[in-house]
């Protein structure tokens, strides 16, 4: 079931994304920025989000057995995705290892597609860490189209990202299927 997150998701949220984060990104990102994605940090930082009467951004879970996963999205929030023609923004998508393969991500992407496009969103884009490439099919299967890459100063050095973007996120937002048969 997806739904809107609420303020008690929070630490279901944070232990989901540390866990993806510390399964996916050795090798991807500095080791010591790594360390610092822990869950107690991580509950503190999605407690703030979630108490926040912004209507400018949202976050939706994936619920099954707790919080198995969850999206988070709003208006873009940076130049270069702005550049590519990007008005709304996927902050941050993450499925539990555990649950991933079971359609979580694709229903995660449809609901936030459907907010942004109502918000009257045109292109979405996002950044990934470049070199994860079980996000970068996932993307592709999506429908998404790879943009720049640029690399971010972070703790520790600096983080590869690459943008994708959805010129048309009314699509993604209909059916967040295998859009290579279309």
């Amino acid at each position: 079931m997806i739904r809107p997150a609420r303020f008690e998701d929070a630490a279901g949220i944070a232990r989901v994304q540390v866990s993806v984060w510390h399964c996916t990104y050795p090798g991807l990102m500095p080791q010591p920025m790594l360390d610092a994605m822990t869950v107690p940090v991580r509950v503190a930082r999605w407690q703030a989000i979630l108490s926040d009467p912004s209507q400018l951004t949202r976050t939706w879970v994936a619920q099954r057995d707790g919080v198995a996963g969850f999206v988070s999205a709003g208006p873009a929030r940076d130049a270069v995705l702005r550049g590519q023609g990007a008005e709304g923004e996927i902050y941050g998508i993450y499925v539990g290892v555990s649950a991933q393969g079971a359609g979580l991500g694709r229903a995660l992407m449809r609901e936030a597609a459907k907010w942004l496009v109502a918000q009257g969103h045109g292109t979405v884009g996002l950044w990934a860490v470049t070199g994860n490439k079980g996000a970068e099919a996932f993307y592709r299967r999506l429908g998404a189209r790879q943009g720049p890459a640029q690399s971010a100063p972070v703790e520790g050095g600096l983080l590869d990202e690459t943008a994708w973007l959805w010129h048309d996120p009314a699509v993604l937002a209909r059916d967040a299927t295998d859009h290579r048969r279309e």
